[in-house]
């Protein structure tokens, strides 16, 4: 894998260099992963430090365009880019890539549904209609009035 970078911009403002370049790798499109590495080390960073927005492979080809961004320190990474959602646990997946509960009897009891706290009233439940009175349909809706003046 080759990677060319073609512009770099320093934002001072975000505290990061902003790369666009190209990348001509032989069979499949390199992972975001490899692209991070190589550019780490092209920038003389740290990996961590390094976030690949995207590459762009054209069908066919051998190459891709690739968008980056290397930040100066980690409180930055952390305050600029957008935090990702982990993973989805898949249904098939075994038990022990979950994490471990802690066991019964270090978890706290839960307080029976029933007992209510001493500075709150019991909450009362709302009266249900009797069977033989059936139930009240709305008044019909008037129908809405013009506005009186001139229309145009």
């Amino acid at each position: 894998m080759d990677l060319k970078i073609s512009e770099q911009f320093e934002n001072r403002l975000l505290h990061r260099k902003e790369v666009r370049g190209w990348v001509t790798f032989a069979g499949p499109t390199p992972s975001n992963a490899d692209v991070q590495l190589q550019l780490a080390t092209k920038l003389s960073t740290d990996k961590e430090l390094v976030v690949v927005d995207h590459i762009y492979n054209t069908y066919g080809s051998q190459e891709a365009k690739i968008f980056a961004k290397a930040y100066e320190k980690k409180q930055f990474l952390d305050r600029y880019e957008p935090k990702t959602k982990a993973p989805k646990k898949k249904e098939g997946a075994p038990e022990d890539a979950a994490p471990a509960e802690a066991p019964a009897a270090e978890k706290p009891e839960a307080a029976p549904a029933e007992a209510a706290p001493a500075n709150k009233p019991a909450e009362a439940k709302p009266a249900e209609a009797p069977a033989d009175k059936p139930a009240e349909t709305p008044a019909a809706e008037k129908p809405a009035e013009k506005p009186e003046g001139g229309e145009s």
